[in-house]
This record gives C-alpha cells, sequence and structure tokens, in this order.
C-alpha cells in the first residue's frame, strides 16, 4: 500500500532521470522497490517519516535499466504531504542486460 502510494513521485523522478539514457519511459513496479530506511522525524508518536526507497526500474519484459535511491518526506503537516528530498542515481542501464531485440531503446 505504501508502494502504490508513493509510485506517482517515484515515477515522475525515474522518468526525469532517464530521460536521457532511454527512448522510452521505464516502468517502476511496487515488487522491484526496497524500503531501505524508515525513520519517524518527530519520534516515537509523530507521523512525520523519512522514507529511503531503493528504485530498479525496467522497460519491457522486466529488463532492469539501472538502480536509484530516493529519500521521500512524508508530513501530515505539509500541504503536498509528499516531497522527494534527495535522489541518487546508483547505476547505469548495461547494454549487456539488453536482449538483441531490445536495443532501440537504449539512447547511444
Amino acid at each position: 500500500m505504501l508502494m502504490l502510494f508513493l509510485l506517482p513521485y517515484t515515477e515522475k523522478k525515474i522518468d526525469e532521470t532517464y530521460s536521457n539514457k532511454l527512448n522510452y519511459s521505464p516502468e517502476v513496479y511496487p515488487y522491484f522497490v526496497d524500503v531501505t530506511n524508515v525513520q519517524r522525524v518527530n519520534g516515537f508518536r509523530g507521523f512525520h517519516f523519512l522514507i529511503t526507497l531503493e528504485v530498479v526500474p525496467t522497460v519491457g519484459p522486466h529488463i532492469p535499466v539501472g538502480k536509484d535511491s530516493l529519500t521521500i518526506d512524508i508530513s501530515p503537516m505539509n500541504p503536498n504531504n509528499v516531497k522527494l528530498i534527495t535522489w541518487k542515481h546508483l547505476k547505469d542501464p548495461q547494454k549487456a542486460d539488453f536482449p538483441p531485440n531490445w536495443m532501440d531503446v537504449l539512447k547511444e
């Protein structure tokens, strides 16, 4: 449920990141997202969270095109509720990971 809630924010950043590397926008599936850290900002009783996600976007038949780490701030006090705090690109698409019929996805 958490991944479905955060998916639009995650997909937006992933689309921006891979637009200069791929000819098509990659997909982000909730089962290819790992929660690596969750922190309550205001302590035990607060509902303000910092959540770090490790995302593996894919194209076509689940071909991985990289890896990214995103830290998202979720706050009930913020009118928009969700804000991307940090983003780190961990891995670029590797040509060796693509079958020959999917090479057109990569930008040269």
